[in-house]
């Protein structure tokens, strides 16, 4: 097997964990296909008429990953990064050789620039994924107006 998939693999096991999809939950299908090269499995649905008279999605992506390549817990614990890794630029780069999706929680506080973007990207393999935590004012919380861009925040009274 090629080392994604072998990734994917492992990534499915902790995601049927994590989501607790309990091995009597899995089709006999599922069970012989589990393995197969594109890393699909198939998920229980509670919304049958949704989804068909099957009630399974017969191919889903599970992709794993944790909340952020620079939470402070997983950088001071010492059991995570190498410890030459000092930089967000060498912590993304690692974490991104390990896990295929990071979660961005920063965008939650404020609006990235571009330019840090465009550097996630540089710094993590094609395919990556990054899942990008709305900004505040998109969820119905209170946003403060110092976490406005520059445009914005003139316009106010």
């Amino acid at each position: 097997m090629h080392r994604d998939v072998d990734q994917a693999a492992g990534g499915m096991s902790v995601a049927c964990d994590l989501l607790r999809i309990e091995p009597e939950h899995r089709s006999a299908e599922h069970q012989r296909d589990e393995n197969r090269d594109d890393g699909a499995v198939g998920v229980p649905v509670a919304d049958v008429a949704a989804h068909g008279s099957g009630g399974i999605i017969t191919k889903v992506a599970v992709k794993v990953g944790i909340a952020g390549w620079i939470d402070k817990s997983l950088i001071d614990s010492g059991l995570f990064y190498p410890m030459n890794a000092k930089s967000s630029e060498e912590r993304l780069q690692f974490y991104a050789s390990q896990f295929p999706l990071v979660e961005v929680d920063s965008t939650y506080y404020g609006m990235p620039k571009k330019e840090n973007s465009d550097l996630w990207v540089a710094r993590t393999p094609a395919g990556f994924t990054f899942d990008v935590k709305s900004f505040s004012l998109f969820t119905n919380h209170p946003t403060k107006p110092m976490a406005l861009p520059k445009d914005i925040r003139d316009q106010l009274p």
